[in-house]
């Protein structure tokens, strides 16, 4: 786990700078957001959808209680224009009210003509939202003996042994992905 400053510099050099407890699990959960087109910094998704995926560095790394202080310095350094973060103000992600009054603007023109999510979905996508949406509006109650009857196969299957086998192959992906994005050699402490 490392602690630190860290920045997502895309091809067209703008750029995302952040602060984690956990620079590794931040930039995969940055990444599961922006792979599939629902981050929720629409600059920072849109510049991914245009230019493609961005390089993850760390700038610094730093004790916990110090994050937001060295992260702010990095903001307040940051040229105007190149800065993909919806505020300047480091642990304030919500943005500034200008960014708050532009998303409710923006929400309520896509109301208005009828467009009420702002995520693109792909047909897959589609269908299986359809799918949970009519299971959703038929109303479908199960019976007490099938929720009883599906409990108890649920409890038969999930052995110790395969609860541990499930945290070993998780353990083992996370690795995998920990060495693809960040290389085999870390940084020493």
């Amino acid at each position: 786990m490392i602690s630190g400053i860290y920045i997502m510099i895309f091809p067209n050099g703008r750029y995302y700078i952040g602060s984690s407890k956990d620079c590794t699990k931040r930039w995969y959960h940055h990444r599961h957001l922006l792979e599939r087109d629902c981050h929720y910094n629409s600059l920072l998704q849109r510049t991914w959808r245009k230019h493609g995926e961005a390089q993850f560095l760390m700038l610094e790394q730093v004790e916990h209680s110090e994050l937001l202080s060295r992260e702010q310095v990095y903001l307040d350094a940051a040229p105007e224009g190149t800065l993909l973060n919806l505020s300047k103000i480091a642990g304030y992600p919500e943005g500034t009210a200008e960014v708050l009054k532009g998303r409710s603007e923006r929400a309520k023109m896509q109301h208005a003509v009828g467009n009420l999510g702002a995520h693109i979905l792909t047909e897959k996508g589609k269908k299986r939202r359809g799918a949970a949406v009519s299971r959703a509006l038929k109303g479908r109650k199960q019976k007490p003996e099938a929720v009883a009857k599906m409990r108890k196969a649920c409890k038969e299957r999930w052995t110790p042994e395969l609860r541990e086998e499930q945290r070993q192959r998780a353990n083992a992906q996370y690795e995998a992905r920990r060495r693809r994005i960040f290389g085999t050699e870390e940084r020493a402490n």
